[in-house]
């Protein structure tokens, strides 16, 4: 899955998002408000991820002066409705990162995962909704068999239109920061910013 990435894989999802996007214009089911109380819904998203993360030069089979580079993403979520127009959400993803020496040469792969939580405000003018988000969950990150596991904390936005049959697409776009400590086996920084892009699908009960 990694061969997708760089310019052509950003270039495919801007596609794939925008084909979703006129898609649901067209077909969007009419909604009152934005900030009304809507059903429950499971869903999954996929997208790209991009980590800023400089890797330890003493772990096994990673070269000095490697980083993380961005790869895809896959997600799972349920959401379900608060009060007014805050919904709560749960998303469990992974990820697959690129390890690199320079902006060429790719050394190996390492892996992502998320559990977090968050709160969603709905705003704007139905059919198609904005919002925001912000919430944390556990990350973990894996390279050369070793394993970290840290809490964090996330913030994005993004929008929802409706499709017939319940369903309904998603576009968002999403800043996670891992907070890796000081002393951590598996990268040279205290925090980690995770930047992802997400086209999703979901449907309400």
């Amino acid at each position: 899955m990694v061969a997708i990435l760089g310019r052509g894989g950003v270039g495919a999802l801007a596609g794939a998002i925008g084909s979703l996007v006129l898609a649901g214009s067209a077909q969007a089911q009419a909604r009152e408000s934005c900030k009304a109380p809507a059903p429950p819904y499971v869903g999954a998203a996929i997208g790209l991820s991009d980590p800023y993360l400089e890797l330890r030069s003493n772990l096994p089979s990673i070269p000095r002066g490697s980083f993380a580079s961005r790869g895809p993403e896959i997600a799972g979520r349920a959401d379900v409705p608060l009060i007014g127009p805050l919904r709560a959400r749960i998303e469990g993803a992974a990820a697959w990162w690129d390890v690199r020496q320079d902006i060429y040469a790719s050394t190996g792969t390492m892996s992502g995962r998320h559990l977090v939580g968050v709160v969603r405000a709905m705003m704007g003018r139905a059919p198609a909704c904005g919002y925001v988000l912000a919430g944390g969950g556990l990350y973990s990150m894996s390279a050369a068999g070793v394993t970290l596991r840290r809490p964090g904390w996330t913030i994005g936005f993004g929008f929802e239109v409706p499709l017939p049959s319940r369903q309904l697409i998603q576009i968002e776009a999403t800043l996670h920061m891992v907070l890796i400590g000081q002393r951590a086996p598996l990268a040279a920084m205290t925090a980690s910013p995770v930047v992802t892009l997400q086209a999703g699908w979901a449907r309400r009960f």
